[in-house]
């Protein structure tokens, strides 16, 4: 596991491997069964009547907790980008289009996280799963700040939320965000990950700084 001071590293803009306040939810059968390490997220089970053609109802869970960016950077401002370039090619300035994109609140709603979990809760072995060994988890050290606990971003849950609806709690090193896309690829695929280098940040022009989610940060680290 790599240190706090190599893992964390404050940014204000929005980027893959922010750690964030959100709720999180996911579909669940009749018996309303959770793994143990998803037991603190599933603090509710709603039910939604008739949701199946057949009459059968739609089972949710969904809880509140901390969790981490999975989304790839060139999605968190994607249509952002586009609606700049769409204002400055009809002549407007770039400072003008970029405030003007940023007040459109309709624009990257959507990203996708996975939740923060116990390591003692899963199966694979505490210390494995803190050594980075288990396909699909990332470690997470404690944060300098107690803003987050030592535990273990859960890459096989990964849910869509709104950004209205989050607050962002750190960000990480670029070290660290390495290590989460090699994570999140072996995950897609372990039988390639010898054929790949570990990805890089690809450049961008242009990128979303300022305001993005919907309440104040509560970290700087």
């Amino acid at each position: 596991m790599m240190s706090p001071d190599e893992f964390y590293e404050w940014h204000d803009e929005p980027r893959q491997g922010d750690i964030v306040l959100c709720g999180v939810s996911r579909i669940i059968a009749d018996d309303r069964h959770s793994p143990a390490q998803w037991e603190s997220l599933d603090a509710h089970f709603l039910q939604v009547d008739n949701a199946w053609d057949s009459g059968k109802p739609l089972g949710i869970a969904a809880g509140i907790g901390l969790a981490m960016v999975v989304t790839h950077d060139c999605q968190l401002d994607k249509e952002w980008n586009q609606r700049v370039r769409e204002l400055q090619k009809g002549g407007m300035k770039t400072e003008a289009a970029e405030r003007e994109a940023t007040a459109d609140e309709t624009l990257d709603r959507t990203l996708v996280v996975g939740p923060l979990v116990d390591p003692t809760e899963l199966r694979g072995g505490r210390g494995n799963l803190l050594a980075g060994r288990v396909i699909g988890y990332l470690p997470v050290p404690s944060h300098p700040e107690q803003l987050v606990d030592e535990c273990i971003a859960d890459l096989t849950y990964q849910c869509t939320i709104d950004r209205l609806d989050v607050v962002k709690v750190a960000s990480i090193s670029e070290a660290a965000r390495k290590q989460l896309r090699y994570a999140l690829i072996q995950l897609d695929d372990g039988n390639i990950i010898q054929l790949l280098q570990q990805p890089g940040t690809p450049g961008q022009e242009t990128g979303r700084t300022g305001a993005f989610f919907s309440s104040e940060d509560r970290g700087r680290a």
